[in-house]
């Protein structure tokens, strides 16, 4: 049932687009592949939802705590922003090896872009 808050915010994340326990993560990183850009890294596995899941790994070597957030942010938006994401069907992970890979966002979301694309023909066709 769509809340206020979804009215709000259409473009929102919400809860079932997410990883989310230390489960999930573990599934993707046990059973996924990888998939590599400068800068970042993204593991990827197929799920049989008709959707793709995002999850965040940003460790402490990326920078700061502003810093990461920084990257967190304009990674959850890079995703939000790709054509792939509407193909689905894949749980993926991104991992941030570099904060300076994340500027300027028009690169950061041809990278995105390009690995969900590379990730979602590999694993799940098409």
């Amino acid at each position: 049932m769509p809340t206020a808050t979804d009215h709000a915010h259409p473009h929102r994340y919400r809860a079932t687009h997410r990883l989310s326990g230390e489960r999930a993560y573990k599934r993707v990183f046990a059973g996924g592949k990888r998939f590599h850009a400068r800068g970042i890294m993204i593991v990827a596995r197929p799920n049989d939802l008709a959707w793709m899941r995002l999850g965040l790994s940003v460790g402490k070597r990326v920078g700061g705590a502003t810093v990461r957030n920084a990257v967190k942010k304009a990674t959850r938006e890079a995703f939000r922003r790709a054509p792939s994401r509407a193909l689905g069907g894949l749980d993926v992970v991104v991992v941030a090896r570099d904060a300076s890979a994340f500027t300027p966002l028009d690169a950061l979301d041809r990278r995105i872009e390009r690995l969900l694309r590379d990730a979602h023909r590999k694993l799940v066709g098409g």
